[in-house]
Protein backbone atom coordinates (compact mmCIF):
# COMPACT_ATOMS: atom_id res chain seq x y z
CA UNK A 1 0.00 0.00 0.00
CA UNK A 2 1.17 3.61 -0.99
CA UNK A 3 2.50 5.70 1.43
CA UNK A 4 -0.80 7.92 1.01
CA UNK A 5 -3.11 5.47 0.71
CA UNK A 6 -4.65 6.39 3.88
CA UNK A 7 -6.63 9.41 2.79
CA UNK A 8 -8.83 7.22 0.14
CA UNK A 9 -10.19 4.58 2.41
CA UNK A 10 -12.90 5.37 4.14
CA UNK A 11 -13.41 6.93 6.96
CA UNK A 12 -13.30 4.32 10.16
CA UNK A 13 -15.59 6.63 11.78
CA UNK A 14 -18.18 5.84 9.19
CA UNK A 15 -17.77 1.82 9.54
CA UNK A 16 -18.87 2.04 13.26
CA UNK A 17 -21.69 4.73 12.78
CA UNK A 18 -24.96 3.66 13.69
CA UNK A 19 -27.14 4.66 10.85
CA UNK A 20 -30.37 5.61 11.21
CA UNK A 21 -31.51 3.24 8.18
CA UNK A 22 -32.38 -0.08 8.05
CA UNK A 23 -31.89 -1.81 5.15
CA UNK A 24 -33.86 -5.13 4.84
CA UNK A 25 -32.53 -8.23 2.50
CA UNK A 26 -35.24 -7.15 -0.02
CA UNK A 27 -34.62 -3.69 0.03
CA UNK A 28 -30.76 -4.30 -0.07
CA UNK A 29 -31.37 -6.85 -3.27
CA UNK A 30 -33.33 -4.23 -4.94
CA UNK A 31 -30.36 -1.53 -4.38
CA UNK A 32 -27.89 -3.58 -5.92
CA UNK A 33 -28.03 -2.32 -9.46
CA UNK A 34 -27.46 0.74 -8.14
CA UNK A 35 -24.37 -0.17 -5.58
CA UNK A 36 -23.17 -2.21 -8.22
CA UNK A 37 -21.97 0.48 -10.59
CA UNK A 38 -21.19 2.99 -7.76
CA UNK A 39 -19.03 -0.16 -6.36
CA UNK A 40 -17.27 -1.01 -9.47
CA UNK A 41 -16.20 2.76 -9.82
CA UNK A 42 -14.90 2.67 -6.36
CA UNK A 43 -12.74 -0.38 -7.46
CA UNK A 44 -11.70 1.06 -10.53
CA UNK A 45 -11.14 4.23 -9.23
CA UNK A 46 -8.53 2.28 -6.21
CA UNK A 47 -7.04 -0.05 -8.96
CA UNK A 48 -6.10 3.23 -11.28
CA UNK A 49 -4.58 5.16 -8.14
CA UNK A 50 -2.69 1.88 -6.84
CA UNK A 51 -1.00 1.64 -10.38
CA UNK A 52 -0.34 5.28 -10.69
CA UNK A 53 1.19 5.91 -7.06
CA UNK A 54 3.53 3.04 -8.40
CA UNK A 55 4.52 4.90 -11.52
CA UNK A 56 4.71 7.87 -9.25
CA UNK A 57 6.84 6.50 -6.54
CA UNK A 58 9.46 4.92 -9.41
CA UNK A 59 9.43 8.25 -11.03
CA UNK A 60 10.07 9.72 -7.89
CA UNK A 61 12.99 7.95 -7.04
CA UNK A 62 15.08 8.98 -10.09
CA UNK A 63 13.66 12.33 -10.40
CA UNK A 64 16.74 14.11 -10.63
CA UNK A 65 17.98 11.87 -13.52
CA UNK A 66 15.19 12.05 -15.69
CA UNK A 67 14.41 12.76 -19.46
CA UNK A 68 12.27 15.52 -20.03
CA UNK A 69 9.70 12.36 -21.56
CA UNK A 70 9.59 11.08 -18.10
CA UNK A 71 9.25 14.17 -16.40
CA UNK A 72 6.44 14.97 -18.25
CA UNK A 73 4.77 12.01 -16.87
CA UNK A 74 6.05 12.59 -13.70
CA UNK A 75 3.27 15.79 -13.94
CA UNK A 76 0.65 13.94 -15.79
CA UNK A 77 0.51 11.35 -13.20
CA UNK A 78 -0.41 14.18 -10.68
CA UNK A 79 -3.11 15.24 -12.68
CA UNK A 80 -4.69 11.46 -13.32
CA UNK A 81 -4.27 11.30 -9.28
CA UNK A 82 -6.04 14.45 -8.65
CA UNK A 83 -9.21 13.00 -11.08
CA UNK A 84 -9.56 9.66 -9.66
CA UNK A 85 -9.05 10.98 -6.26
CA UNK A 86 -12.13 13.38 -7.07
CA UNK A 87 -13.77 10.90 -8.70
CA UNK A 88 -13.59 8.23 -5.60
CA UNK A 89 -14.66 11.14 -3.55
CA UNK A 90 -17.85 11.27 -5.05
CA UNK A 91 -18.65 7.89 -5.28
CA UNK A 92 -18.07 7.14 -1.85
CA UNK A 93 -19.99 10.66 -0.86
CA UNK A 94 -23.05 8.54 -3.07
CA UNK A 95 -22.63 5.60 -0.84
CA UNK A 96 -22.53 7.32 2.05
CA UNK A 97 -26.22 9.10 0.65
CA UNK A 98 -27.55 5.23 0.40
CA UNK A 99 -26.22 4.81 3.80
CA UNK A 100 -24.11 1.90 2.61
CA UNK A 101 -20.80 0.85 3.96
CA UNK A 102 -17.69 0.50 1.78
CA UNK A 103 -15.93 -2.82 3.17
CA UNK A 104 -13.11 -3.23 0.63
CA UNK A 105 -12.43 -1.68 -2.25
CA UNK A 106 -10.47 -3.57 -3.56
CA UNK A 107 -12.38 -6.54 -3.72
CA UNK A 108 -15.56 -4.14 -4.61
CA UNK A 109 -17.45 -5.34 -1.06
CA UNK A 110 -19.90 -3.79 0.77
CA UNK A 111 -22.40 -3.66 3.37
CA UNK A 112 -26.33 -2.72 4.18
CA UNK A 113 -26.79 -1.73 7.53
CA UNK A 114 -29.50 -3.84 9.09
CA UNK A 115 -31.36 -4.70 12.53
CA UNK A 116 -30.64 -8.88 12.76
CA UNK A 117 -32.67 -10.01 16.03
CA UNK A 118 -33.08 -6.59 17.32
CA UNK A 119 -29.24 -5.92 17.32
CA UNK A 120 -27.42 -3.57 14.72
CA UNK A 121 -26.04 -5.41 11.96
CA UNK A 122 -25.05 -5.79 7.88
CA UNK A 123 -25.59 -7.76 4.95
CA UNK A 124 -22.77 -8.48 3.10
CA UNK A 125 -22.43 -8.45 -0.67
CA UNK A 126 -19.28 -8.55 -2.85
CA UNK A 127 -19.42 -7.44 -6.93
CA UNK A 128 -20.18 -9.85 -8.61
CA UNK A 129 -22.78 -11.57 -6.30
CA UNK A 130 -26.59 -11.37 -7.07
CA UNK A 131 -27.76 -11.13 -3.61
CA UNK A 132 -25.69 -10.36 -0.21
CA UNK A 133 -24.79 -13.76 0.72
CA UNK A 134 -23.03 -12.92 3.99
CA UNK A 135 -24.07 -10.79 7.20
CA UNK A 136 -22.56 -9.96 11.01
CA UNK A 137 -23.50 -7.96 14.04
CA UNK A 138 -22.01 -4.28 13.97
CA UNK A 139 -19.86 -5.14 16.48
CA UNK A 140 -18.58 -8.29 15.46
CA UNK A 141 -15.98 -9.07 12.76
CA UNK A 142 -17.48 -12.52 12.55
CA UNK A 143 -19.25 -13.30 9.21
CA UNK A 144 -22.31 -15.44 8.83
CA UNK A 145 -24.00 -17.29 5.84
CA UNK A 146 -27.20 -15.72 4.90
CA UNK A 147 -29.87 -18.79 5.57
CA UNK A 148 -31.62 -20.04 2.96
CA UNK A 149 -35.31 -19.62 4.54
CA UNK A 150 -34.37 -15.94 4.36
CA UNK A 151 -33.63 -15.99 0.84
CA UNK A 152 -37.15 -17.19 0.18
CA UNK A 153 -38.83 -15.36 2.39
CA UNK A 154 -37.78 -12.62 0.04
CA UNK A 155 -38.19 -14.36 -2.86
CA UNK A 156 -41.59 -14.74 -1.72
CA UNK A 157 -41.69 -11.34 -0.67
CA UNK A 158 -40.66 -9.99 -4.16
CA UNK A 159 -43.16 -12.26 -6.06
CA UNK A 160 -46.03 -10.44 -3.86
CA UNK A 161 -44.93 -7.15 -5.26
CA UNK A 162 -44.41 -8.17 -8.85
Amino acid sequence: MAPSRGRYQADRRTQRRRHSTSITLAQARRMLPLVSRVVADIRDHWRQLTALELEQARLDARRRHLAWPDRRRRYQIAEEIQYHVRELRSALAELDTLEVVLVDPEKGEAAFPTTIHGQPGFFLWTLGQDAPHWWCYADETRRRIVPEHWLQDVSAQDAAGS
